[in-house]
């Protein structure tokens, strides 16, 4: 395993253009690689750095000392890996305390097993942060152990009912102790009811707390109708007028009851695929819907959340999906650089072959004939049903993030990472280019009537862009009505430009 990860971190080195990382193993120990254990990013990042020194002999304390100014302490902040892991595990994560908790367990040593249909531990999976060891999961390598510790873990939990929890145990001996003290102490009845009537509400409270947590983890195992049960109890303990319940633990019980009352609505999750689904799109009766995902594959489910169909013949991520008007044809963009027509018997029809690069959007015209993709080449091309290529349309600088076309089929507009949107006509011919956006344009769609383009944009923004022309018309000639009246310099032709435009309304 370790001679495999030098020859891959010696050729990622050569790619790369750096010096080759010809390591030291004859000093006879594998130290540097139980850090990354089997990474090829980190090993090939410490393979050169390693190779970049002027030492003929390592020692442990020297690999030890290398690691720790690489990637931990405040270079963690700056390597695009661990940068990556982090966000994975926070900014992107679809449920942040779900992901970050799961981790935790597996931080703790327990065995937490690999549950293809869980979407937090393929989340998991996904940042690489972990991996799959006989059934179970484990931390991947020692580097992400000691970055993502437990303390770093806790940092980022949001406060829960757990840290509660914590906040009563510490006060329990004073229960104990006081009721004790109580009995004790007969001669001080009047303080010693006191101090029985106070540990009662801490009791009480904390009951409460504890409570709350049963129902939670009976819900996260997934055992929903004993967590409602629990839930339902608690709800009913603090609905009572007792003043002595904290207001915040009140509040706990009624979010917990919430979370198990509309967990148990769900009924329509679609669960099949083995990661991350990226594209979605119904037949235009709404009786079928096809997924595209990170898995390869496209799937196509009923209402009642069965599966119709599994279609494969991608090699990689299918990142977007549509259907013709008449829901007979489905196509397919992926990172295979390759766009597929499928019926929905699920038998391809054609391979369309043509860009060199990610087909990150798709989209038909209203009659179904013609075909637009957009890809990360910065093109657009235009194909018909036979796969035969019509057009490409060249003038973006960068990925063609999303297409769309008028409802008379006659414009399509192309979002692009470039910042810009541009409108062409079926000829490929560009008509115009719409500027204004900071960043990337993610999608664009038209009004039913085709007058209003929506434009979405990574700067934080929707614009809005005005295709009516006898809106624009009306408008153009409101501002221009005083001038053509009144100035000596326009041409006496040109003085009823306007006369015959309706007014804005």
């Amino acid at each position: 395993m370790v001679e495999q990860e030098i020859r891959m971190a010696h050729e990622m080195a050569q790619v790369q253009g750096g010096r080759p990382a010809i390591l030291p193993v004859r000093l006879g120990y594998r130290e540097p690689f139980q850090y990354p254990c089997g990474h090829p990013y980190l090993s090939q990042r410490l393979c050169s750095i390693i190779s970049q020194q002027d030492k003929k002999s390592w020692a442990k304390a020297d690999v030890d000392s290398l690691v720790s100014s690489t990637f931990l302490g405040a270079m963690s902040e700056q390597d695009n890996n661990l940068q990556f892991v982090r966000d994975m595990l926070t900014k992107r994560a679809p449920d942040k305390e779900g992901v970050l908790s799961t981790y935790r367990e597996i931080r703790r040593g327990k065995s937490v097993l690999d549950e293809e249909q869980s979407i937090l531990k393929s989340h998991l999976k996904l940042s690489g942060v972990v991996r799959r060891e006989q059934n179970v999961l484990q931390v991947r390598n020692r580097i992400y152990r000691q970055v993502f510790d437990l303390k770093w873990v806790n940092q980022h939990l949001p406060l829960n009912l757990r840290d509660a929890w914590e906040r009563y145990k510490p006060l329990l001996p004073y229960l104990a102790g006081g009721l004790l003290f109580s009995v004790a102490m007969g001669a001080m009845a009047l303080y010693a009811n006191e101090q029985r009537l106070r540990a009662e509400n801490l009791l009480k409270n904390s009951e409460i707390v504890t409570q709350s947590l049963t129902s939670e983890n009976l819900f996260a195992s997934h055992l929903n109708f004993e967590a409602l049960i629990e839930g339902l109890k608690l709800g009913k303990r603090v609905k009572l007028p007792d003043k002595d319940i904290e207001p915040s633990n009140r509040m706990k019980a009624v979010a917990t009851l919430q979370q198990i009352v509309y967990g148990m609505r769900e009924r329509n999750r679609l669960e099949g695929h083995s990661s991350s689904v990226w594209s979605v799109a119904f037949t235009p009766d709404g009786k079928t819907l096809a997924t595209g995902s990170y898995d390869n594959t496209v799937r196509l489910w009923n209402l009642k959340g069965e599966l119709l169909k599994t279609l494969s013949g991608h090699s990689s991520t299918v990142r977007s999906v549509a259907f013709t008007p008449d829901g007979k044809t489905l196509a397919t963009g992926s990172y295979d650089n390759t766009v597929r027509l499928w019926n929905l018997k699920g038998e391809l029809l054609k391979t369309l072959s043509g860009h060199s690069s990610t087909v990150r959007s798709v989209a038909f015209t209203p009659d179904g004939k013609t075909l637009a993709t957009g890809s990360y080449d910065n093109t657009v091309r235009l194909w018909n049903l036979k796969g035969e290529l019509l057009k490409t349309l060249s003038g973006h600088s960068s990925t063609v993030s999303s297409v769309a076309f008028t409802p008379d089929g006659k414009t399509l507009a192309t979002g692009s990472d470039d910042n810009t949107v541009r409108l062409w006509n079926l000829k490929g011919e560009l008509l115009k280019t719409l500027s204004g956006h900071s960043s990337t344009v993610w999608s664009v769609a038209f009004t039913p009537d085709g007058k209003t383009l929506a434009t979405g944009s990574y700067d934080k923004t929707v614009r809005l862009w005005n295709l009516d022309l006898d809106d624009l018309l009306a408008r153009g000639c409101a501002w221009a009505h005083d001038y053509l009246k009144y100035n000596s310099s326009v041409q006496e032709g040109d003085r009823k430009l306007c006369d015959d435009v309706g007014s804005r309304r």
